[in-house]
């Protein structure tokens, strides 16, 4: 009788592994493995790696592939914790998979499992295109440009999906959240399920929730840490880091290097939780950096620099990473460098924002080899004050926006106006959306065009005709400059701007540098309005043409009677405008105040005077791209009157503005080429009319608008020929 071998025993799974809930059905290469782990082990902090790891260790037996996957902390405590994954597979393959621990300085291993990884599509997390950054792309071939604003993660989930509701519909597709990280994502005070310190995994439930209902509708999200808000002073004393004492100010975390450390694990957590999702478009760290009190400005910015890296290194999806200011050369180290992706300006207090976009997009695109936008915009820092009825902001912002080559449109606070306010917000999501839509911009190679101004209506001789132009940019910090790159304006005697970096307040010692082309004769003249100044500076303004000195101006507010306090600063509201001669040639201007004390100014409406190229009501701006690689061009022609500040001061959206009548409008184009001229209207979202025109032999596009009020934007396509 043959003897029967036992065969060996079952493996046991180590008893710390309570239950192990890995979907490994249907997995493709690109695509998401997911699960969740149950464990018996001791922790203080699951946030802290050092405390606590847990892993899923992948061994690809027919690639090469190893990987150590991350999982995160859900939910529970040392006698039964729940840890989950979310991980992007890299390559098809036969794998063995087992659950690493480290807790307590002890490992704990379970079982090893096999799974298969079919071959599987590309990528579909979008990217910045790097050739001519004007678009979002992926490795499946999709193509976007992001038109939405920011989401109030405050309201109850049901008013969320309302609102998002609008949002689609209006043609939206993409949302930014603030999640105001430094009071909101560390638990402050010990409860029942978590202890001080611990992130707030119910706060990022909600984070999930809203996510989930966004992509849902198509919508991409945007997720923002933080704000000046997170660091005011009110709302930082309820945080985890003032309440444990760790760092009791603002100013103590952006100097505490342990407080940081403990920050940069909310972001690691969040890369892990939310980093492989498709429908993240971007990061951004904290919205508006240098909004706040200048002194701890260098600390600030390493901190965002050291954020930055952190969040890079830990999503291993290499979603884009977006960084906001509202001035230039603060950020200029960071900008540089490799920690960003989109560089987004927030502009407020300008006359026209229309008039500035283009010349952030254009300069600082090139110099930074970076997508440039704009993000936050309105009249003051605080809050998007809309002082007329007609909403014009909302209108020129969403369309001067389209009309750059940038990926990310201007971002507006959805669902935070009365009804008026909230349904022009939507209006110009709808009507830019669906020019963006029927000419597939998204998918456009887009670069800016420089087209001359043309007045409709001129004054009767030239010396009655003016160019005028807004500062870009809304202060900036001489002791910060490292060059005067943010103090610089040119311009053409047509009102072409080639160049604008010039800063809405002027300050002591910092040269402003003026240069106008081409003056036609020595009866021009420049001029700029000092709007107001601090009512205790008192400073002599000092200039110089061509380098000859010109005869100083005294600044004071000595004999002004409108003060108004801003900021806790009484300033003084002078109105004065300044005006220097020009000669005949290409003329430069620098500028400098000059005081023993403080020194700073408000400008606005720097002029040409008597050049010959009407910018008031009845002259036409237009803001124009081309795409590059099929030529077709793209012109928004808006009256250069029809600004918020111009509607509000004279009351425009009460006067009965007559049309403009049709003008002739040349574009430089392909000579002898016949191409499909659309002309659209901008309020409407629809076209008006559609012909075929022919370039002439000196490639002349000769264009005729139709009759309009405000604006019209046209698409000019080439017929190709068989």
């Amino acid at each position: 009788m043959e003897e029967k071998v036992a065969e060996p025993p079952a493996p046991v799974q180590d008893s710390h592994f309570l239950s192990i809930g890995i979907n490994t059905d249907n997995l493709k290469a690109g695509g998401l493995i997911t699960g969740y782990v149950d464990l018996n082990v001791p922790f203080e902090n699951p946030f802290e790696s050092k405390d606590i790891m847990v892993e899923m260790y992948m061994n690809g037996e027919s690639n090469g592939i190893s990987v150590n996957a991350p999982l995160f902390f859900e939910k529970g405590n040392s006698e039964k914790s729940t840890w989950k994954l979310s991980y992007r597979l890299p390559k098809a393959g036969k794998y063995k998979y087992t659950i690493n621990v480290r807790a307590k300085n002890k490992n704990y291993f379970s079982l090893e499992y096999d799974f298969n990884v079919a071959d599987g599509g590309p990528s579909k997390i979008f990217n910045i295109n790097k050739k001519g950054f004007s678009h979002f792309e992926n490795k499946a071939g999709e193509k976007m440009r992001a038109i939405g604003g920011d989401f109030p993660i405050q309201l109850d989930i049901n008013s969320q999906k309302a609102l998002l509701e609008r949002l689609s519909k209006s043609g939206g597709n993409t949302i930014r959240i603030s999640i105001e990280a430094p009071c909101t994502a560390f638990v402050a005070e010990d409860s029942d399920t978590a202890k001080a310190g611990w992130i707030n995994v119910a706060a990022f439930n909600k984070v999930e929730e809203l996510m989930d209902a966004a992509n849902n509708l198509g919508i991409k999200t945007i997720l923002c840490f933080a704000s000046p808000l997170s660091f005011s002073e009110s709302a930082y004393q309820r945080s985890y880091f003032a309440k444990s004492g760790l760092a009791p100010s603002a100013s103590d975390f952006f100097k505490n290097l342990k407080a940081q450390q403990k920050f940069n694990t909310l972001l690691q957590y969040c890369a892990l939780r939310f980093g492989c999702r498709e429908d993240l478009l971007m990061w951004q760290v904290i919205d508006g950096i240098d909004r706040m009190d200048i002194e701890d400005l260098d600390a600030r910015m390493m901190w965002l620099s050291n954020a930055n890296v952190t969040l890079r290194d830990a999503d291993t999806s290499g979603h884009p990473i977006l960084l906001s200011a509202g001035t230039s050369s603060e950020m200029e180290f960071i900008w540089s460098g490799d920690s960003c992706d989109v560089l987004a300006f927030d502009i407020f207090d300008v006359k026209d924002f229309a008039l500035s976009v283009n010349s952030h997009n254009k300069f600082f695109s090139k110099k930074y080899k970076k997508a440039v936008a704009v993000s936050k915009f309105g009249n003051t820092a605080g809050a998007l004050v809309l002082p007329e009825p007609s909403f014009i902001l909302m209108h020129n912002t969403y369309w001067a926006g389209l009309f750059t080559p940038s990926p990310l449109l201007p971002l507006s606070n959805l669902g935070e106006h009365n009804k008026a306010a909230s349904d022009a917000e939507f209006n110009a999501i709808r009507n830019v959306s669906a020019f963006e839509k029927n000419f597939n911009l998204a998918s456009a190679d887009l670069e800016l065009l420089t087209l001359h101004d043309v007045a409709v209506l001129s004054a009767p001789k030239a010396d009655g005709n003016s160019v005028i132009t807004q500062p870009a940019f809304g202060d900036t910090i001489v002791s910060r400059e490292s060059s005067n790159d943010t103090a610089e304006l040119i311009m053409e005697p047509d009102g072409t701007i080639l160049k604008n970096t010039l800063p809405r307040i002027w300050r002591k010692e910092a040269i402003i540098a003026i240069e106008v082309n081409g003056i036609p004769n020595d009866k021009c003249a420049l001029s700029f309005e000092i709007v107001s100044i601090p009512q205790e500076d008192n400073f002599e303004l000092q200039m110089m043409l061509n380098d000859d000195p010109i005869k100083p101006e005294k600044i004071s507010s000595e004999g002004i009677k409108k003060i108004r306090k801003e900021g806790g600063i009484a300033r003084a509201y002078l109105n004065k405008v300044v005006k220097i001669p020009l000669e005949r040639g290409n003329q430069k201007v620098n500028i400098q105040l000059v005081s023993d004390g403080n020194a700073s100014m408000e400008v606005a409406n720097i002029r040409l005077d008597g050049v010959g190229s009407n910018m008031g009501i009845a002259s036409v701006k237009p803001f124009a791209m081309r795409d590059k690689l099929t030529g077709s061009t793209f012109i928004w022609f808006k009256r250069a009157a029809t600004d918020t500040a111009s509607f509000a001061k004279y009351k425009l959206y009460e006067r009965n503005i007559p049309d403009l009548k049709p003008f002739e409008y040349s574009v430089q184009m392909k000579a002898d080429t016949s191409y499909r001229v659309t002309w659209w209207d901008t309020r409407a979202a629809d076209k008006i009319a559609v012909g075929v025109i022919k370039s002439d032999a000196n490639a002349s596009l000769k264009l005729r608008t139709p009759p309009f009020k405000y604006d019209v934007a046209c698409a000019i396509e080439e017929i190709k020929q068989n």
